[in-house]
């Protein structure tokens, strides 16, 4: 066999056989018909080069390069159908019957001219067709079908969000896609340009980032499927493969013969093992990623909820409000000089007590609706003093009912770019976790109370607190959380806690998705990792330190100034 037919019939047989997998095997025939006529079109393309360089006959030359191009017509055109069925993109079946319709037009005129393919060229490695004026619109068809393919995978991504399940599986679809596209080199074959068409190199990797995809993301819902066949081509590969490469390049065939028996013994044993141990990591992925699914979609629901409970409350609120400031401005002018002045300040006070609690109450209802409404990721001048206030809001009632002492440095006057509840949601996970780090400390007697036993006028200055409520104990909870200007004129967000802390070892991965320091009952691990990706948005970045278990941990933060 010619070396040179080995790799296009290697990768016909490959793409063959994986897109006939996905079709019988997927859930979802909408999408996986586009994506196994895009796998049928790339074997027939490659199956035909095949052909033309293991023959090698000058007379069926012209007849195969035509074949083959019956196929490489129609891979722009169905990879379209298939990146735009996964989109759901409603505009694009139009475009999807365009392109079909140009795909025939092209193939009529190959197989009825020479204006699209005319002969061929005599390389080194074999006929390579030779491209005439129509491949030019053809080129143009191309470049066209995988910039819309481009812009819908990357729309869609935009719509589902990137760090969804789908909106990861759209990444990976964008990377396959441009690695194809490397495929495209092949072209200058077919305008004389002599060398040996690699494009097999970038198909096979791109059918690679699609079977990632397929496992770790589960694209088509056939992974346990995807994952049988591969453990079983390795181990059958080593099999069949190590003998009869001994046999034939050492000339060992009794020796061979008896390797092959061994391992076709044992072969089915490592085969099970394998797989068992595979699919139970893939199980347990799977299940991970159905987990964080359902919680995202729970915290919607509660966001909404959340909403529209703060918006029926406002009003009622806002009635509240109006009505003390009406019956304090009542018993100031109305009862002047007919009751006692003393008397009038103490209801004046005690209204005026009513105001301020109503507009406490006003404040979080603002602050939960922004929370809530997490629907856009524009970037604005955001002052750090608004965001810490936003956030107190929401985890002081959390903090005061757990009994933790929160001490704040914030450094006043500093602003950012940056998307409040976006960052708001970095703070409560970070808040949170803290909050999970402390569960096992003792809770101090009346924390956000000052020694006579008043409220203090400022609760969440623990700083000031602490001279007045004695010197704490190492085992109280506490947080600090700090802000501040770094040297180099970077903002520097410090989180800090007394509790459990972070083992060494972990300090690298914590940020990783499905790494928790919490039981597996209690979290995903997908919080800190959620927090590292919206860090990143704001072209900052995000580490932690510990001295190791119970020794407490930190959570630093760095983020550009305006």
């Amino acid at each position: 066999m010619d070396f040179y037919a080995i790799p296009p019939l290697i990768s016909s047989l490959l793409f063959l056989s994986f897109g006939v997998a996905v079709f019988k095997k997927s859930k979802n025939r909408v999408v996986c018909v586009g994506f196994f006529l895009s796998t049928l079109a790339t074997f027939w393309w490659q199956f035909s080069w095949f052909l033309l360089f293991f023959i090698g006959a000058y007379d069926n030359a012209n007849f195969l390069v035509k074949v083959g191009y019956s196929g490489i017509t129609f891979i722009p055109i169905t990879l379209f159908h298939f990146f735009a069925d996964y989109t759901g993109n409603l505009r694009a079946k139009s475009w999807i019957r365009f392109y079909y319709a140009a795909g025939f037009i092209f193939m009529v005129c190959l197989w009825s001219t020479d204006l699209y393919i005319s002969g061929f060229y005599k390389n080194f490695y074999g006929y390579y067709p030779k491209a005439n004026v129509v491949h030019l619109l053809f080129l143009l068809l191309t470049v066209f079908a995988a910039l819309q393919s481009f812009y819908y995978l990357v729309f869609n991504g935009k719509k589902v969000g990137w760090s969804s399940v789908q909106g990861v599986q759209t990444k990976y679809l964008i990377a396959a896609l441009g690695v194809y596209c490397f495929a495209a080199t092949d072209f200058f074959a077919n305008y004389g340009t002599e060398f040996y068409p690699c494009g097999f190199l970038a198909i096979l990797f791109c059918l690679f980032i699609i079977a990632y995809t397929i496992l770790k993301y589960n694209l088509f819902e056939i992974g346990v499927i995807v994952t049988r066949a591969t453990v079983f081509v390795l181990v059958y590969a080593v099999v069949l493969g190590l003998p009869l490469w001994l046999a034939y390049g050492s000339k060992l065939g009794k020796h061979a013969i008896w390797l092959m028996l061994l391992f076709a013994t044992v072969g089915p044993f490592v085969y099970t093992k394998l797989r068992l141990a595979v699919e139970q990591k893939l199980f347990k992925q799977q299940k991970l990623q159905l987990a964080a699914e359902e919680q995202t979609r729970r915290q919607r629901a509660m966001d909404n909820f959340s909403a529209s409970l703060a918006h029926e409350i406002q009003n009622p609120v806002v009635a509240v409000m109006g009505r003390a400031s009406m019956v304090r401005e009542s018993i100031v002018n109305d009862l002047k000089g007919k009751v006692d002045d003393k008397l009038i300040d103490y209801y004046a006070k005690r209204l005026c007590g009513i105001e301020d609690d109503v507009t406490r109450v006003a404040n979080i209802i603002k602050t939960v609706r922004e929370y809530s409404n997490y629907t856009n990721s524009a970037q604005a001048a955001l002052k750090l003093d608004d965001l810490v206030q936003s956030f107190l809001y929401l985890a002081g009632p959390q903090f005061k009912k757990e009994g933790i002492t929160l001490n704040m440095d914030i450094a006043n006057g500093l602003s950012i770019m940056g998307n409040k509840v976006q960052l708001e949601e970095v703070l409560l996970n970070l808040a949170d976790n803290a909050i999970h780090a402390l569960s096992d400390k003792r809770t101090p007697p009346n924390p956000l109370f000052n020694k006579e036993g008043e409220r203090s006028s400022c609760p969440r200055f623990a700083k000031e607190r602490a001279g007045e409520a004695g010197e704490s104990s190492g085992d109280d909870k506490q947080i600090w959380l700090s802000i501040k200007l770094t040297p180099d004129n970077k903002i520097l967000i410090g989180f800090k806690d007394n509790g459990y802390g972070i083992s060494k070892n972990l300090l690298e991965d914590i940020f990783l998705d499905f790494v928790t320091t919490k039981g597996s009952s209690e979290g995903l691990g997908m919080g800190l990792s959620h927090c590292r990706k919206i860090i990143a948005l704001h072209k900052g970045k995000i580490w932690a330190e510990s001295e190791g278990e119970g020794k407490g941990a930190a959570i630093l933060v760095e983020l550009p100034l305006v």
